[in-house]
This record gives structure tokens, C-alpha cells and sequence, in this order.
């Protein structure tokens, strides 16, 4: 076991929290700081997949997400017109026998984790940022935006997609790219005929229903928006209809019940994949600061947590921090390369409206993703 006076995780989304959590479970101190004062879960739905519950059930926290979401073996697959084309198996992995996927709010998820965090005893700063990280033989002497100064023999960046370490100590590397695709979220009561995940395909838009619990359902759509722009809230509800006013089935349903009141996200999609080693000295890159992806593959918050799982399990059989984040590196690059790239070139493919080819590259991936990491 690597021996650690203390470890610091910047960040308390899903990647932030998982790391912590998993460190304190392998028997280090751990302190988390948080930008939002609030600790906010931002979002709507989330798509779970099967190898994102292993990773969640290396956190002890599998039965309380699976009671609180919801989850099923295989998908559908529909034409958008709301025609059953195919059911797909789904996800199955070799090493676990857990269901496919499925998909629990946000909020939710981020309650079940921050709940563990705060029972594990982890030191939970909120409103706080780091100013500096000046790194000595045996520790980093961080200073905080509220003027008090501690050392670490460990910082972990988890701090997502626009991450101020990653600009810090990686000043060259890729900045987070806007991939061309919009992607908008609906939270809705669910229909009982959506009783798993469905891909709606060969419309002008591809669409996705996910139930995320016995009641509530949340639906995705990916739209091609070469110009980036900016979608007002006030109207988003009747921006959303307008892509779907060609799906029949559940979709076209949906459809017509969107109003002012509707609860709809919408985000531009961006990635980054940053270059290994994604350490310098004692300070690790993890989640979002090193990898982040779009949903194509619905295992951008999976990998996140699985860096956390992998990050301590690596701690406790090294006998150095660095042959620790060595081996670190060595489970997990080509492994999260795969999601980004794959979930980057499924995109590419749906801009160009060649719907034959997703199903052979989401098998292809997810088989990759199925294996034990």
C-alpha cells in the first residue's frame, strides 16, 4: 500500500465523488472541495449501462442505485415512425451477471453517492476552489480560495470538462472540441409500454427513451447543429417539437405534449481526450478533466467511476505513488480512448444520416466496454 499523509479530490460530480469514496475505502483520508456552494447535481436522466453498475457495485452502492432507478436486460430499437425494427441483447458481461443498462435521474445518483461520501468520513469543503499547488519531495502544499493551506501526499482532478488543473499542468494539450451535435433531455412520466431502453433511428434526428424509475422515463434526442447555437430556454419546448414532427409511436406522443412547462435540457456536445500520462508529480487527472465524451455510448459517468475503483485499487498493491499511477495509466488509457473515440465516431456517423452503421460500431464498442477493467 502507497503511503499517503492525505489525498485532495477537486471536484463532487459523479467522478469526484466515486474517487472519494473509493479512497476512503481503501483506508486513506480524503478531502473533497466543490466549486458550487449548493453541491448541485446538474442534468437530467442518465443512461446506465451494465458496466457502469459493476463499477458503481465496486463502490458498495449497487443495491441503492438499482432501487432507486431503473434497469432491464436488452433495448429496442425502432424506426421513427414508431415501427419495432429489432431488439438488441444488450450488454453482457463475462465476470458479472448484472442487467444491461437502464437509467436513473441525476439528482438521484448524485444523492446516493454524496450520501456515502459524507458516511465515509471524507472532509467535504464547499465553495471552495484551489489558487495554487506548489509540489515539494513529499507533498503538494495546495492554497484555497479561502485562505487556508494543507498538504497532500495526493491530488485528484475531478473536476469535469472545463477543468482549471488540466489547464494548469497540461497547457498543451487538447482544449474540449464542440463535436456538431446538439443533444436535448426530457424528463417524463413514463408510458408502461417503455418497460427498457429504445433507440428511435432513420429520422432527421435520432431519439432515445430510458426509463429511470417505475414512474419517470427521460428522452434524448441528438441533432445536428453545425453552428453551435444558442437555443433561449423560454422556447425550447417548441425548438424540440419542431425536430420531431416527422416520429410517430411514443415519440409522436411525447410531441405533442411538450409545453412551456416541459422539463428539457439542452447541451452542445464536446470531448477531449487528454495524451497519457495524465499526471504530473502527485497531481492526477480523472472523470471528465481526462476524458470527456459524449453519450453516444452512455458510459462517459462509468468511466468516470471506474477511475476511482481502479485509482485505489492501484494504491493499495504499489508500493510507490508513482508505480501506482503508472499502472493506473495502464488500465485505464486505452480503455477510456476507446469510449471517446468510438462515441466521437458514432456521432460522425448519425450526422451523416448512415443509420446502417451504428448498430455494427455500438456492438463493437460495448463488447470492448463489457470487459472486465
Amino acid at each position: 500500500m502507497v503511503e499517503l499523509e492525505r489525498i485532495l479530490v477537486v471536484g463532487g460530480g459523479i467522478g469526484g465523488m466515486s474517487a472519494a469514496i473509493a479512497l476512503t475505502h481503501a483506508g486513506y483520508d480524503v478531502d473533497l472541495i466543490e466549486e458550487d456552494p449548493n453541491w448541485r447535481a446538474l442534468g437530467a436522466g442518465l443512461t446506465v449501462l451494465g458496466s457502469t453498475l459493476r463499477a458503481l457495485n465496486g463502490l458498495g452502492v449497487l443495491e441503492q442505485v438499482m432501487n432507486e432507478g431503473y434497469f432491464a436486460y436488452g433495448n429496442n430499437i425502432y424506426s421513427y415512425k414508431g415501427d419495432l425494427l429489432f431488439q438488441r441483447p444488450g450488454m453482457k458481461m463475462p465476470d458479472i451477471d448484472l442487467p444491461s443498462g437502464g437509467g436513473i435521474l441525476r439528482p438521484v445518483l448524485h444523492d446516493i453517492l454524496s450520501t456515502e461520501v459524507k458516511a465515509s468520513g471524507v472532509d467535504v469543503r464547499l465553495g471552495v476552489t484551489h489558487e495554487t499547488m506548489i509540489e515539494g519531495d513529499s507533498a503538494v502544499e495546495v492554497v484555497f480560495s479561502d485562505g487556508e493551506t494543507r498538504r497532500y501526499g495526493l491530488v485528484v482532478a475531478a473536476e469535469g470538462l472545463q477543468s482549471r488543473t488540466r489547464a494548469q499542468l497540461f497547457p498543451q494539450s487538447p482544449k474540449p472540441k464542440f463535436t456538431g451535435q446538439g443533444c436535448w433531455r426530457l424528463v417524463t412520466d413514463r408510458p408502461a409500454e417503455i418497460d427498457r431502453s429504445s433507440f428511435y433511428v432513420g429520422g432527421p434526428v435520432t431519439v432515445g427513451t430510458v426509463p429511470v424509475s417505475q414512474k419517470q422515463m427521460y428522452v434524448w434526442v441528438l441533432e445536428h447543429a453545425p453552428s453551435n447555437p444558442w437555443i433561449d430556454p423560454a422556447t425550447q419546448h417548441e425548438t424540440l417539437r419542431a425536430l420531431l414532427k416527422d416520429f410517430g409511436g411514443v415519440v409522436g406522443q411525447l410531441r405533442d405534449e411538450l409545453n412551456p412547462a416541459s422539463s428539457i435540457v439542452y447541451r452542445p456536445l464536446e470531448a477531449v481526450l487528454v495524451p497519457a500520462p495524465w499526471h504530473r508529480g502527485r497531481v492526477l487527472l480523472t472523470g471528465d478533466s481526462a476524458h470527456a465524451t459524449t453519450p453516444h455510448l452512455a458510459s462517459g459517468a462509468g468511466i468516470g467511476v471506474e477511475d476511482g475503483v481502479v485509482l485505489a485499487q492501484e494504491l493499495l498493491k504499489a508500493d510507490s505513488l508513482d508505480n501506482a499511477l503508472q499502472a493506473f495509466m495502464a488500465r485505464r488509457f486505452d480503455r477510456c480512448r476507446l469510449v471517446v473515440e468510438s462515441s466521437i465516431e458514432i456521432g460522425e456517423v448519425e450526422m451523416a444520416h448512415q443509420s446502417e452503421k451504428i448498430n455494427l460500431l455500438m456492438n463493437v464498442a460495448q463488447d470492448a466496454i463489457a470487459q472486465p477493467f
